[in-house]
């Protein structure tokens, strides 16, 4: 039975491969999981730009292979890959996300400030000071 799956690869290494049989060319495309193969070649020509970065592909596993089918482009959350978030050790979440928020808001007023014509260095000096208040 074929199981089909969306979801996002890292594309490790390939090869431009052609089958025993008839020579039929085809790329291997070397991925945390192994080795798939993809036949399609709009897909393979797509999957090679992605090289060492992570990619959204169709996959479709047919007993012990599986196979790229269609590559959708860059990696995306409706994949079949859990995103993960990094939080610094020590640091309670609470705190970051408020600290993030604050940031935000200094930021904005000094946007505001020099769209309504300040001086652009008292903007860079008030940029300065929020970021080394949030530091």
């Amino acid at each position: 039975m074929n199981e089909q799956m969306k979801k996002n690869l890292e594309i490790i290494d390939f090869e431009d491969k052609k089958t025993k049989t008839d020579g039929k060319r085809y790329t291997r495309f070397k991925t945390p999981e192994g080795w798939m193969s993809c036949f399609d070649e709009i897909s393979s020509t797509k999957l090679k730009g992605y090289e060492g970065r992570v990619a959204s592909v169709e996959v479709i596993k047919s007993g012990e292979y599986q196979n790229i089918k269609k590559c959708y482009g860059d990696a995306d959350g409706d994949a079949d890959q859990a995103e993960v978030e990094v939080v610094k050790p020590g640091v309670p979440q609470e705190t970051k996300v408020s600290s993030n928020k604050n940031a935000t808001m200094y930021v904005s007023y000094v946007k505001d400030l020099i769209v309504a014509g300040s001086d652009v260095d008292a903007a860079i000096i008030a940029i300065t000071k929020a970021k080394e208040a949030f530091e």
